[in-house]
């Protein structure tokens, strides 16, 4: 019994991490979905899609994807309560060809961001950065370095 219990002691913190990683790999793998999505139709309408978040802290909250005053997608924060992401921005626009901060007729952003995501209360997690280039093009959640 004693064993069993140096055995739990052992293997209980590496699991509760092992947890924690695997749930900020998936909040970093649906942000790329939307981002991916937003940048689709924006190709396939010819003009801006608009992703937006509550603050620019909190890009694992509540995200909407328009086009204009349009709604296409909303993606509430779901099971990823934990998880913390952030950027230097609160809202992207994907316009045909490159990416601007708040409309396409403004030009490309002239510093794109970078989402980093992680986990809130655990510091063991390494964090995951996506990064959304000039042209528009998505990188995939890496790992931070």
């Amino acid at each position: 019994m004693v064993l069993l219990g140096i055995f739990a002691a052992i293997a209980i913190p590496s699991f509760v991490r092992l947890n924690h990683s695997n749930n900020a790999l998936a909040a970093a793998n649906e942000i790329y979905s939307v981002l991916q999505y937003a940048r689709s139709e924006s190709l396939s309408r010819g003009r801006g899609v608009t992703v937006t978040v509550t603050s620019s802290s909190d890009w694992a909250g509540d995200i909407y994807v328009k086009a204009g005053t349009e709604t296409l997608r909303h993606y509430a924060k779901g099971n990823f309560a934990e998880v913390s992401a952030s950027s230097s921005l609160a809202s992207l626009t994907f316009c045909p060809g490159f990416i601007a901060a708040s409309s396409c007729s403004n030009g490309v952003l002239s510093n794109p961001p970078t989402i980093t995501v992680g986990y809130a209360n655990d510091s063991s997690v390494t964090s995951r950065t996506i990064k959304v280039l000039a042209s528009g093009q998505i990188t995939r959640p890496a790992l931070s370095q």
